[in-house]
């Protein structure tokens, strides 16, 4: 049976979205390198 890793991201959004999307990014791809398959 295979597997998978999850992980869940937390972030206190901000009053930008620009920026929001920015910093969610970054969480993602950081879950994703730790090698989360699903965030």
């Amino acid at each position: 049976m295979g597997g998978f890793k999850a992980a869940a991201v937390q972030m206190r959004s901000g009053t930008s979205p620009e920026r929001n999307a920015v910093d969610l990014e970054r969480l993602v791809r950081e879950a994703a390198g730790l090698g989360a398959t699903y965030v």
